[in-house]
């Protein structure tokens, strides 16, 4: 009979050779009378995750250099202790706390206190890139830190390495989401007043939803993999319906097949010249107002307009139109789209979100200069079960994937959701299928599609927001002209309430604070969070009002920038084109 000292090192052993470890949590009674964690790594490392003596003083030490103006994501929740006191603190507006082990639970007493406060607190599989970079995001001008609750440094440097890897993609996907800002802001107004004629005479998809309701719809993105895949498409053309997302238009035309549908949201000029200049289709194209101009101008077929979330002037126009969910690609919005309109089985071809053999896109599809130009590349879950290659922006849409999913998964109705790409990477909730296993039996009536039309455009309301623009950049002008008067080097209580009441009547303009702030968001929420977590001196020294007086006025001439941007786009030459109705 093994004594219990041999049967451990027998564990040991047998654990030590498998290259495995069995870590697990147990509880004891600190001195103060609270139960603490404890955390056995292998049977080796006992590790108490709170203080054995009082868990409530080793947080109070914790907690007493924390500030209001700072973004802390806090790795391990212990005993709770650590939510108690931040809610006591009220300290909870900017922290996120991450815990990393599902035995440890949130104290049940906490529950009713923690759903009134703004406290984030996220299970491991909760905590997502895209978690950390709404967080990022929301906290636009605070700095953030990192940090451990007592003893959670000295755990499993696995679980410690992943937590970081999942926030430094976060940071990433920031980082990126802010350098779509900077180079789309212009676009994202400019294209959504052009588009408003089309707008104001859209069909309403809604009216023919059931048309989609239980059929079948394949997705088309041009993915490495849509060439081996255009046989499943040929043969099931008859009975679902064909969506091409964006690119993929030209990869299916030059196979000869002409899609049911074409979605469209991006508002570059460069995917206008790469994948729609001459193009030769003609069917139904579904877009948002955020599309670029030309793409719909030049062409030659009907027109579904949706609203997007964010575009802000578009749903002012046709607030009865669907409205989709921002999407950061048109795949994600196409997936969107199939669930709105009631689809039954959707069928994912081409959406890789990986390289095959260090290429972006499917053969036929005509490359632009930000596909070729693929930057550092990592590897991802593949569905074949493998690593594959990818590239960091690949992988951010791979998380919103992985975000819409789960969002989908959570309402009533949703369409089963297959990926065809073996070598793609592993989207949540969708599971791969061969096409050999997939059998779509009934036909379908598309004869409908034939019945619709575009409507004829007119600049009219275009015009009207053009104006709107112009007498804006107008009074940003006066704005900056009343800047010049203050005194860069020094400035008194009276002069700082001046600039104050500046911007309280610039924030007080509807166009502004409706259209133009929003597009960008990032600088706006440095302004929103200075004035709620910032400046906590109430101004007593000249430093802090020259502080004051440097960031809204570089603020307002950054508002006045981008409004002056818009006004002189040569966006605008389609306004003063003539034969502009009926193109």
């Amino acid at each position: 009979m093994f004594t219990h000292s041999i049967y451990v090192s027998i564990i040991k052993l047998i654990n030590k050779l498998a290259g495995e470890t069995m870590n697990t949590i147990h509880t004891e009674i600190s001195k103060e009378g609270s139960i603490i964690y404890v955390y056995n790594q292998n049977n080796e490392n006992s590790i108490r995750l709170n203080s054995k003596i009082s868990p409530r003083r080793e947080i109070q030490k914790f907690l007493k250099d924390f500030k209001k103006d700072k973004v802390y994501f806090i790795i391990g929740i212990g005993n709770s202790e650590i939510i108690r006191q931040l809610l006591e603190l009220k300290l909870d507006n900017n922290v996120v706390l991450v815990e990393p082990f599902d035995d440890i639970k949130i104290n049940e007493d906490l529950m009713d206190d923690i759903r009134s406060s703004k406290l984030r607190i996220l299970t491991f599989d909760e905590f997502t890139p895209l978690k950390v970079n709404e967080v990022i995001r929301h906290g636009m001008g605070l700095k953030y830190e990192i940090i451990f609750h007592p003893n959670y440094e000295k755990i499993d440097p696995a679980i410690l390495k992943n937590t970081m890897d999942i926030i430094k993609k976060g940071a990433t996907i920031t980082q990126i989401n802010k350098n779509t800002e900077r180079a789309f802001r212009e676009e994202w107004i400019t294209e959504p007043v052009l588009n408003l004629g089309y707008f104001e005479k859209s069909i309403d998809i809604k009216e023919y939803t059931e048309k989609f309701n239980n059929k079948d719809a394949i997705i088309v993105a041009s993915g490495p993999s849509l060439k081996e895949n255009i046989d499943f498409i040929k043969a099931n053309k008859d009975s679902a319906y064909i969506f091409a997302t964006g690119s993929a238009i030209n990869g299916l035309i030059h196979q000869g097949i002409s899609p049911d549908f074409v979605t469209i949201i991006d508002a570059s000029k460069i995917n206008y010249d790469a994948h729609f200049k001459n193009s030769a289709y003609t069917g139904v194209i579904i877009s948002a107002g955020t599309t670029n101009h030309e793409i719909l101008k030049f062409h030659n077929g009907p027109l579904f307009m949706t609203n997007f979330m964010g575009d802000t002037i578009s749903f002012e126009s046709r607030p009865d139109l669907i409205t989709i969910p921002s999407a950061p690609s048109v795949a994600i919005y196409t997936l969107l789209m199939t669930h709105f309109m009631g689809f039954q089985n959707v069928y994912l071809v081409g959406q890789d979100l990986a390289l095959s053999d260090g290429k972006y896109y499917a053969e036929g599809v005509k490359e632009h200069k930000g596909s070729l130009n693929l930057g550092q590349i990592i590897e991802v879950k593949a569905n074949s079960g493998e690593q594959t290659k990818t590239t960091h922006a690949l992988s951010s849409m791979l998380e919103s994937f992985n975000n819409v999913m789960s969002m989908l998964n959570k309402t009533e109705k949703t369409p089963n959701v297959f990926n065809l790409s073996l070598h793609g990477a592993k989207i949540l909730h969708v599971p791969y299928k061969n096409k050999s296993e997939i059998f779509i039996e009934n036909s379908i009536d598309k004869s409908w599609l034939g019945d619709l039309t575009k409507p004829s455009l007119s600049y009219s309301k275009s015009n009207e927001y053009k104006c709107l623009i112009e007498n804006n950049k107008n009074e940003l002008e006066n704005y900056i002209k009343k800047l010049e008067r203050f005194n860069k080097k020094a400035i008194n209580l009276v002069d700082l309430i001046s600039l104050l009441k500046l911007v309280k009547k610039m924030r007080q303009n509807e166009f502004i604070e409706k259209h133009i702030l929003p597009k960008v968001y990032s600088d706006t929420q440095k302004i929103n969070n200075m004035f709620e977590f910032g400046f906590e001196g109430n101004f007593a020294t000249n430093e802090e009002r020259l502080e004051m007086l440097e960031t809204l006025d570089s603020f307002i001439r950054y508002v006045y920038k981008y409004v002056n941007e818009v006004s002189v786009s040569n966006r605008w030459k389609h306004l003063s084109e003539e034969n502009n109705d009926d193109q």
